[in-house]
């Protein structure tokens, strides 16, 4: 039986880090559903073992942001991969190329992710544009009716 050994506890716990040897891991992956229990581990694994590479599966883009804050030197963000997983497959039904396919999602995984951050970001202006032109609207709304 060849393979890697897997451990399930508390990896926030030295006594569970000890027992599983973590002085001779190169490398943790963590799959934790909670963020609170990620963050707490990410944050332990960081400080007690710091050549120790952390990779961790998080929500989205700003989970991640916050993972790689505490510590996690590779953050996968599960929404987006999903995202990349589910778009290259229409774009292989629709005729584009396995090639370009991976070129595309590779561009997007780039440096973290930075795309996506751009996107986050002109989106969250435009949502905040977006309510303060409703506000104004209700606003003159409220006033008109009023008169």
């Amino acid at each position: 039986n060849q393979g890697f050994p897997i451990y399930h506890g508390d990896p926030a716990t030295a006594e569970i880090l000890r027992a599983v040897g973590a002085m001779r891991a190169n490398a943790i992956i963590f799959t934790i559903d909670d963020k609170a229990s990620l963050r707490k581990a990410v944050k332990t694994i960081s400080q007690n073992y710091k050549s120790m590479k952390i990779i961790a599966r998080v929500d989205d883009y700003r989970h991640g942001l916050g993972i790689r804050k505490l510590g996690a030197n590779i953050t996968v963000p599960a929404t987006i991969e999903t995202g990349l997983q589910l778009g290259g497959a229409s774009l292989q039904c629709l005729g584009i190329s396995e090639a370009e396919v991976i070129r595309i999602k590779e561009q997007i995984r780039q440096n973290h992710y930075s795309i996506i951050e751009e996107m986050e970001l002109f989106r969250g202006i435009t949502l905040s544009q977006a309510i303060i032109n409703a506000e104004k609207s209700a606003d003159n709304n409220t006033s008109t009716s009023a008169i």
